[in-house]
């Protein structure tokens, strides 16, 4: 059973959703920039997880995650 919603209510409801799905969505444009400014920075923290097996700071893997992420984003987008 739906409640009745005031219009002004719904109204700011859907273009706050829209507004972030929107502008929450990374362009192609936005995950080449963080491959290009990143590549250096990703190729370091994978050969020192990877290949030397030394433990990673969280932040780094942050970067890594984004980077893996930015990869993903721009095979969907192809």
């Amino acid at each position: 059973m739906r409640k009745p919603v005031a219009r002004k209510h719904s109204g700011n409801a859907c273009s706050t959703r829209y507004d972030g799905v929107v502008d929450g969505m990374p362009t192609v444009h936005d995950c080449n920039q963080v491959l290009r400014s990143g590549k250096k920075r990703f190729l370091d923290i994978y050969n020192r997880m990877a290949l030397s097996k030394i433990e990673v700071s969280p932040t780094e893997k942050t970067w890594y995650r984004y980077y893996c992420e930015a990869v993903m984003m721009l095979r969907h987008f192809q």
